[in-house]
């Protein structure tokens, strides 16, 4: 690709363009760090490119600085008017790597707003405000999913402890017991139930529930 003479420069133009997309490709999977390199090259001639960006940050991010990446995801942010449904995934992602369950938690959020009926999408965004303490956004999630399945044990558990942790233990107790009616083996029932026991101080109904869960569950540590 290297020419010098003048009369070359437009072939070398057209050449990087068409071939970036296949050389930084197959840097990405394989060589990451060198990938890093050929899209900080591609960047010096295309400041403002999203997809380098992208892939930079990608490429940042599987080498584990996710500092640079989340730069990378930034840079991208900026030059967006709406930040796209990639940018805010993959920058979630990241977030949630570093442990920085505030700033996931927003990402999901705004695709929740996006996209209201994607449950992949809602149970993500759940268990990232649990993560973050958002205990409301996480209710709300949590009650969407069990109005589109009701009998999902899982989501009954999960709204059950959501509730604990909001202090509202009645509804928490009948989810609960929503879902050990539905399943009566069901060690994670058990187990949350009797973390929101312990909680209120009904240390003995905990134990009755922690009992149940290494009856089901006996290499379970708690």
């Amino acid at each position: 690709f290297f020419f010098n003479d003048t009369a070359t420069t437009e072939i070398y133009t057209l050449s990087l363009h068409d071939a970036l997309p296949i050389c930084l490709l197959y840097g990405l999977e394989h060589q990451p760090k060198a990938a890093i390199a050929d899209y900080t090259l591609a960047l010096h001639y295309e400041p403002k490119n999203n997809d380098y960006l992208e892939a930079r940050a990608q490429a940042y991010a599987s080498t584990g600085d996710l500092k640079k990446a989340m730069g990378n995801y930034d840079a991208m942010a900026a030059l967006q008017k709406t930040e796209s449904k990639g940018l805010l995934l993959e920058r979630s992602s990241v977030e949630l790597s570093v442990h920085k369950y505030r700033q996931a938690a927003e990402d999901l959020g705004k695709l929740v707003q996006q996209n209201p009926n994607d449950v992949p999408l809602r149970i993500n965004h759940a268990e990232c405000c649990e993560k973050a303490e958002e205990f409301e956004k996480a209710f709300e999630d949590y009650s969407f999913l069990i109005a589109k399945e009701p009998k999902n044990v899982s989501y009954l558990v999960k709204r059950g402890w959501i509730n604990s942790k909001l202090r509202h233990f009645e509804p928490a107790d009948a989810d609960f017991e929503k879902a050990l009616t539905l399943d009566k083996k069901n060690a994670e029932a058990y187990l949350y139930r009797g973390m929101s026991n312990a909680d209120r101080g009904l240390y003995e109904l905990a134990s009755i529930d922690l009992s149940h869960v290494l009856k089901l569950q006996p290499d379970n540590a708690l």
